[in-house]
């Protein structure tokens, strides 16, 4: 099942694209090669089919392994200050936890630690998550189904047990 035909097409949402009543999701992830670049691209799409979802998602803003050392050593505060200030303003953060990125992780914590809900997403369910991020999460989803119906969910306020983390053997 696709995202497009997904359980999304199945509702009717009330369309909030462009009005205060959006929910922005920070999108914590790796994006240095091709195949994470297909992951985030992956969630951005399935965020923006979402009616009632918007995203920030920081390759957008600067990919710093891309820059001159001079321009990382001027970039650097600027796109940190930058990032903390968007986890703050987006009402969730999705982690997409399929790489052991130290950004990804200090994104999941620092959200985590100002209250911020924090969704796990991984598109491999066999790869164990870290005991600690695992705390850090409301719930985890596995593979694109999962993803499109949790996003769903949570754009129309439906309760996430569903995917709350499944913490039984799977940590490390």
């Amino acid at each position: 099942m696709s995202i497009v035909d997904g359980p999304s097409a199945e509702r009717e949402f009330l369309d909030l694209k462009g009005t205060s009543q959006m929910r922005k999701l920070y999108i914590a992830s790796p994006f240095f090669n091709p195949e994470q670049l297909a992951v985030v691209e992956h969630v951005e799409r399935s965020i923006r089919y979402i009616k009632g979802l918007d995203y920030y998602s920081p390759r957008n803003d600067g990919v710093l392994h891309c820059m001159t050392p001079a321009e990382r050593l001027a970039a650097g505060p600027k796109l940190f200050k930058l990032n903390c200030a968007m986890v703050r303003e987006c009402v969730a953060v999705i982690a997409l936890m399929d790489y052991k990125d130290t950004g990804t992780t200090w994104e999941t914590g620092f959200a985590f630690g100002i209250g911020k809900p924090v969704f796990g997403y991984r598109t491999d369910p066999s790869k164990p998550i870290n005991v600690m991020l695992q705390q850090c999460f409301h719930a985890v989803v596995y593979g694109e189904e999962e993803l499109a119906e949790m996003l769903a969910a949570y754009a129309a306020h439906a309760p996430l047990d569903r995917w709350e983390v499944r913490k039984q053997g799977e940590a490390y």
